[in-house]
């Protein structure tokens, strides 16, 4: 795992335009494995600990996960809390019924939250239906906050002068090698 320092949001606001939209295009031409393993690596970081990404058997198809590509534990020792997060690299706008799968699996699962992460955008319905669910409290990132979260971490990234950065292509392909590594 690569040394992180957080950015503030003052020195997100000095990433240009240009970064954001490689950084972004970088994160869309991602094979899925390493897109797992950045979200994995972005909960990691977040301060969540256990983060298991699914064996790869359970990535296609129906399988005994549904959906779940990644677990992880956030709280204590003692009263620790499941979180799932499904990835879904994809062209179309996610709708309600992928919010209603993610609250499904999570609740099958017993997880006390569920993520959902995608490269693409969100439709308002599916931020609707995350915002009025009961069971389950669910977190949607969008490609657009997807790309902040990476800069704000500074994965993905790394200081070019002091006071901006570049893609860090190094970076990506060290994911891959271990996304294929996994």
């Amino acid at each position: 795992m690569p040394t992180v320092r957080s950015v503030s949001q003052h020195q997100c606001e000095l990433v240009s335009k240009d970064v954001e939209t490689a950084l972004r295009q970088e994160i869309s031409s991602l094979p899925v494995p390493a897109l797992i393993r950045l979200a994995a690596d972005l909960l990691q970081t977040l301060g969540y600990h256990r983060v298991s990404i699914l064996d790869r058997h359970f990535l296609r198809g129906r399988r005994s996960q549904a959906g779940a590509e990644i677990t992880a534990k956030t709280g204590t020792r003692l009263t620790p809390v499941k979180i799932i997060a499904q990835v879904k690299p994809v062209k179309y706008t996610i709708q309600r019924n992928n919010v209603d799968e993610l609250a499904g699996v999570s609740l099958r699962h017993g997880a006390r939250y569920g993520f959902l992460i995608t490269t693409s955008t969100i439709s308002r319905a599916a931020r609707s239906v995350a915002e009025e669910s009961c069971a389950v409290p669910l977190c949607l990132i969008d490609g657009q906050e997807l790309v902040r979260m990476l800069i704000r971490h500074r994965l993905g990234v790394k200081p070019k002068t002091l006071k901006t950065y570049e893609l860090d292509r190094s970076f990506f392909s060290e994911l891959s090698r271990r996304a294929n590594a996994s």
